[in-house]
């Protein structure tokens, strides 16, 4: 089960970068994007240098024009959260926390599943206190 699911990852992985496998226009990726409904060529130009963005190479062109499918990102994230859910596990298993990381393959683990954690918890974060800052600046500015 768990090289299954270590093979679906790579494949999801290989997949996102095939030409067939994306989808017009580029989706958000955060929740300030979400909010704002920026537009393909306003996303774009923050990433993006204008000579890129102008440059005569297709396949660039189709890079940036597109995205993953979103069935893709699901699998991804899918795959994350049970090696996530599976790394924590035999962490809280473990007799010696601090030998935990002693083990070369534990620290693989852990730096596998950290992009992908650390962006997961950045755009939570993001969302559950975007609010609360607006809150915070119309308190101040009564």
């Amino acid at each position: 089960m768990y090289i299954a699911l270590f093979v679906c990852s790579i494949g999801v992985l290989c997949l996102e970068t095939h030409p067939d496998f994306r989808v017009p226009g580029r989706r958000p990726t955060s929740c300030e994007a979400i909010r704002n409904n920026a537009t393909n060529e306003t996303r774009n130009a923050r990433r993006f240098p204008a000579s890129i963005l102008q440059g005569d190479n297709p396949k660039t062109h189709r890079y940036i024009t597109t995205a993953p499918h979103p069935i893709l990102g699901g699998l991804d994230r899918v795959c994350t959260c049970i090696f996530t859910v599976e790394l924590v596990l035999r962490f809280v298993a473990w007799p010696d926390k601090i030998r935990f990381f002693a083990r070369f393959l534990n620290v693989v683990d852990t730096l596998a599943v950290l992009p992908m954690s650390a962006i997961l918890i950045t755009v939570w974060i993001d969302c559950v206190f975007r609010p609360v800052r607006i809150l915070k600046v119309v308190e101040h500015s009564r």
